[in-house]
Order: structure tokens, then sequence, then C-alpha cells
């Protein structure tokens, strides 16, 4: 499925990209929608599929699916950390772009700065298209684990709820390190995609902070208190969201300090 979905949307860009025969064309379709940060979420959602990255990204539930199945499969306890494990390794291959979160839209980052939007729409709007880019891996991944490893169908959804604090946990910190560290993203290929030292850093320290706590969490109540799994998964993704919205007001501000040295440095 992932294979015809992909064939599709390349014919789709070739159809794009071929000579159209002369015709009366009307108008074009404006895009409508009813907030700013809307509208860049949509923006954000078509320059992830334009992008090589960002459609290689459809493929990562599988792999991560048959990394868990195949070789993770033989490790000793494979089955109490192969569920949360999956959805935080799906979350943490995301890093690329959620810490250059201004790479892929290289000189179109200037067309953002120069309309009428503001800092707290611009970042909303990036979260919004990001948290749909990967709820929709996410919910690949859940429906082939719960295929291939039949879980109980509460601790496959308190597992995805644990991918979904990492990625809002990784997309949060990544709207500031984005900021202070943007660097250009090649659309049509995957090379020259590399994060800066600095994100590389930043991106693996948080990765690994994020996986103790969300993880360790798990970990815990699964012992202690498995009933209480889904409902502890999520109060802390409600936690999560809460720390994302106290802190979006600062990195708007940081955001509007930056402009002109992400411009520089994606445009």
């Amino acid at each position: 499925g992932l294979m015809l979905w992909g064939a599709r949307l390349m014919a789709r860009e070739a159809e794009a990209l071929a000579p159209d025969p002369p015709k009366a064309q009307g108008p074009e379709r404006l895009w409508s929608f009813r907030s700013p940060a809307l509208g860049v979420a949509r923006l954000q959602w078509q320059t992830l599929l334009s992008s090589a990255l960002g459609r290689f990204g459809f493929a990562m539930p599988l792999m991560t699916a048959v990394l868990l199945k195949g070789p993770f499969s033989q490790v000793r306890g494979g089955e109490a950390w192969g569920l949360p494990g999956a959805f935080i390794y799906l979350a943490f291959m995301g890093n690329q772009m959620l810490f250059n979160q201004w790479g892929l839209d290289r000189h179109g980052a200037k067309g953002f700065f120069l309309l009428p939007l503001r800092g707290e729409d611009l970042l909303d709007g990036k979260l919004l298209g990001f948290a749909f880019f990967h709820a929709v891996q996410a919910l690949l991944l859940t429906g082939l684990l719960g295929v291939l490893l039949r879980p109980a169908p509460l601790e496959l959804v308190a597992a995805l709820l644990l991918g979904a604090c990492v990625f809002l946990a990784q997309a949060t910190l990544g709207q500031g390190i984005s900021a202070w560290k943007p660097r250009a993203m090649n659309r049509t290929s995957f090379q020259g995609n590399q994060m800066p030292l600095p994100s590389v850093l930043v991106s693996l320290a948080s990765t690994l902070a994020a996986s103790l706590v969300f993880g360790g969490a798990w970990a815990l109540v699964r012992w202690l208190a498995p009933a209480l799994l889904l409902p502890v998964m999520g109060l802390l993704l409600g936690l999560v969201f809460a720390a994302n919205r106290l802190l979006r007001r600062d990195f708007a501000a940081y955001l509007d300090r930056q402009r002109e040295h992400i411009i520089e440095a994606v445009g």
C-alpha cells in the first residue's frame, strides 16, 4: 500500500511537470482555511509530501515493524520494551526535520516572514503540519504492530500516546533549535540534509531524556498498575501539551528576533 501511494505521488508530480495542452483556463482556485495557523499547517504538509525525505518517512513504520519482528525479537525481554520502543524510535527518526523546521522551506521562508503572520501562528501551523505527518506514520505503525505482535488493545493505544509524548516534546524543543541553528535542506534528494553538530547533540540528548522519562513512566506503571497505563500516558501527553503552550510565546519572540538569520541560512 505504501509503495502504491508513493507511485501515485510520483505520477502526480510527473504530470505536474509535463507541459499542458493549450486550453481555456479559469481563475486558479485559491486555498481556504479557517485560521492562519491552519493555512501554514496545510502548506507544511504539502512541503513534506513534495520532499524526498518526507516521502521516505512513510516507509519508516514498515522498517520499524520489520526490525522489531526480526532482529530485535531475539533480544531478551523484547516483548516488554518492544512496543514502546517502536514508537520512541519512530519519533526519534523525525528529529532531522523537527530540529530544522525551516530547512525544507528554502526561499519560501521569506514569504512566511513577509506575510502578516504572528510568530505564534507560524509555530502553531508548523506544529500542526508535522503532527499530522507523524500521526499518519504512527497510525500505520499501530496497524502493523497490531497485526504482527497482537498486543492488548489498551496497551497498544497507550504506546501510541507514549510516542505522541516523545514527538510533542521533540517538536517543542525543535521550535527553538530550528530558529537557533537553521540549515537549508534538499527537497529532491537525501544528500546535504545533515543537521549541524550542536543540533545533533541536542537531538540525541533530548531523545535519551524523553526515552528515560516517558519510557521509565511506562515501565513503572506497567509493573505496578497496568490498568492505569492508558490514563497515565494520556495525562503525560496533556502535561507536554501544556508545556508547549507555556513556551509558545517565548519561542515566538525568539523566532521574531531570528528571522533574518533564518532567511540567510535557508533562503
